[in-house]
């Protein structure tokens, strides 16, 4: 499936580009917008990954002088 980001076209076309030289471009960058929100994604679950493990992390740290004892 082929998708295009239409204001960019339309922007290529009224600068006078060639209609296939803008479908091309405007085609490459939604590919490109795609993969960005997909390294995005990944960015996030890596990004409340750390925060899990620096909580956990913490509570392991603390439960001792609490009178708790992980091991």
């Amino acid at each position: 499936m082929t998708t295009m980001i239409s204001e960019v076209y339309d922007a290529l076309k009224a600068a006078g580009a060639p209609d296939e030289d803008a479908h091309k471009a405007a085609t490459a960058l939604a590919a490109q917008q795609s993969r960005i929100e997909g390294i995005e994604a990944r960015l996030r679950m890596f990004r409340w990954g750390l925060i899990a493990l620096g909580i956990a992390v913490v509570v392991l740290e603390v439960l001792p002088y609490m009178g708790f004892y992980a091991i």
